[in-house]
C-alpha cells in the first residue's frame, strides 16, 4: 500500500511538474497592430463535413467563438464543440489541446481558427510553443497513463525506480476507467489485500 502510495504522489508531482509547460492564453506576442475588430468565419473539413469557426474580435482579442458542423457526428465532433470554444477563448489563438476522441473535429476548428485569425490580422505561427524547457532525471518515462501505461508505471515504481508519467488528457487510466474490474478496484480481492 505505501508503495502505491508513493507511487500515485509520484505520478501527481510529475503531473504539476508537466502542467507548467501548458498552453497559457495568449499575450500580445502574437499581434500586431494590424488587427481588426470585426467577425471572421472560416471553414475547414472535419470527419464529416465542413467544420465552420467563426471569432468575434474586439479591443484586439477574440471575445466570442462559434463554432459549426452539421455533419460531424453527433456525440463525438459535435459534442466536443463547446469545449473546443473554450479552448479558443482560454488560449486566444488555435494553440489548443483539443479533445480526445474528436481528433478530425479538433483539427479543422484549429485550421479554422488559424485562417479567420490571420483575416482578422492576427500574427499566426503554427510553430509556437509555449511553455518553458525544463530537465527532469529519471529511471523510467511511461508516456499515456491510460490503462496499460499505469501499471507500467506502478510496477517499475514498486520495483524501486523513479517513475516520471505523461498523459495529455486531464484523466489517469483512460480507459481502464471504464473497466476497473481488470484492476481489482473496489472489489473482495482488493477489501481482503489492503483493508
Amino acid at each position: 500500500m505505501k508503495k502505491s502510495t508513493k507511487m500515485l504522489s509520484c505520478l501527481l508531482v510529475s503531473l504539476l511538474m508537466l502542467s507548467g509547460c501548458t498552453q497559457t492564453p495568449a499575450d500580445n506576442n502574437n499581434q500586431s497592430s494590424d488587427i481588426k475588430d470585426g467577425t471572421y468565419t472560416a471553414s475547414e473539413k472535419g470527419y464529416g463535413g465542413d467544420v465552420t469557426v467563426t471569432l468575434t474580435v474586439s479591443s484586439g482579442t477574440i471575445s466570442d467563438v462559434a463554432i459549426e458542423g452539421a455533419d460531424e457526428t453527433k456525440t463525438i465532433g459535435q459534442a466536443a464543440m463547446p469545449e473546443l470554444i473554450e479552448q479558443v477563448k482560454a488560449a486566444q489563438s488555435s494553440e489548443i489541446d483539443g479533445v480526445s476522441g474528436a481528433t478530425m473535429t479538433s483539427n479543422a476548428v484549429k485550421s479554422a481558427v488559424d485562417a479567420a485569425m490571420s483575416e482578422a490580422g492576427f500574427t499566426v505561427d503554427a510553430n509556437t510553443v509555449i511553455g518553458e524547457d525544463q530537465t527532469l532525471t529519471t529511471d523510467v518515462v511511461v508516456i499515456g497513463m491510460g490503462a496499460s501505461g499505469s501499471m507500467a508505471a506502478l510496477s517499475a515504481a514498486e520495483a524501486g525506480a523513479n517513475v516520471i508519467g505523461i498523459e495529455m488528457t486531464s484523466t489517469l487510466g483512460g480507459m481502464g476507467n471504464a473497466a476497473q474490474g481488470m484492476f481489482a478496484i473496489g472489489t473482495t480481492l482488493q477489501e481482503e489485500r489492503y483493508g
